[in-house]
């Protein structure tokens, strides 16, 4: 194996003498073959490649720059000046695909960011109106909070005033009652006295016209009123009622009995 290695170098070396050579063709092909596959893959900015190029660029003008510096012929020369040509032009193709694609993300990130935006600016303006909603409600809830306690402090001095009625009538009502019934006492008290008075008005004049005749029956030109008289003296003078006298009830009814024989 280190033999043939060898040998297909030396002919490599000195490809003018061995440039017929089927076996010598063959490898060029496949280096020149593997370097176009490179750049192809390369170009194409495949990912399963993208570690594994570079190594075999580097190989394939590692191999050429021996055979170059070695030989010196002007065909191997001629083939690496080649080859960094194409990995030149595809490094370039392929940072300028790369950049495309960076751009291209950079674009996308910059149209998510500017849709995120967006839709933050749209949230901040919805979260304002509620704030502004919810300012305003609270607002209200306050001012029906301030009613409700005004009215509740209105209805609190109503309720006071009217216990205080309710008190005064309370008191009223009790007064007038009290006062009914004083008025009563005083009426049976002024009955009483008038009848005091009365009784001793009488007694004063029969105490006065002693053995004289009284006429308690004066100016009763008939029957009935001298019954109604009789009636009347007797309530007063009767032994029955408080304060009644006897003697002054016998007189009546003598005198009664007198002028009652006058009309029969």
């Amino acid at each position: 194996m280190k033999e043939l290695f060898i040998k297909y170098f030396l002919k490599l070396m000195f490809l003018h003498e061995n440039i017929m050579d089927k076996k010598v063709q063959y490898i060029l092909l496949v280096f020149v073959g593997l370097w176009f596959v490179c750049c192809f893959l390369r170009f194409t900015s495949s990912i399963i490649f993208s570690k594994i190029i570079p190594l075999i660029f580097a190989l394939c003008m590692l191999v050429f720059s021996i055979l170059s510096l070695i030989s010196f012929q002007w065909v191997y020369w001629m083939m690496w000046l080649i080859m960094s040509w194409g990995i030149l032009i595809t490094e370039d193709i392929h940072m300028h695909r790369k950049k495309e694609d960076e751009m291209k993300k950079i674009k996308q990130s910059e149209f998510i960011w500017n849709c995120k935006c967006d839709v933050l600016k749209k949230q901040n303006t919805d979260l304002e109106i509620y704030n502004k909603l919810l300012e305003k409600s609270s607002q209200n809830d306050k001012k029906e909070l301030k009613e409700l306690k005004d009215a509740l402090e209105y209805w609190c001095r109503q309720a006071k005033q009217y216990e205080i009625l309710l008190g005064v009538s309370n008191e009223y009502q009790d007064s007038t009652e009290s006062r009914d019934d004083e008025i009563k006492k005083l009426e049976e008290e002024r009955d009483h006295f008038r009848l005091l008075y009365e009784r001793a008005e009488w007694q004063l004049n029969h105490s006065k016209k002693t053995n004289q005749e009284v006429d308690v029956f004066k100016n009763c030109d008939s029957l009935e009123s001298l019954s109604e008289r009789k009636k009347a003296l007797l309530s007063i003078f009767h032994p029955d009622v408080e304060y009644g006298d006897n003697e002054i009830t016998r007189i009546i009814l003598e005198q009664y009995n007198k002028m009652k024989a006058t009309y029969q």
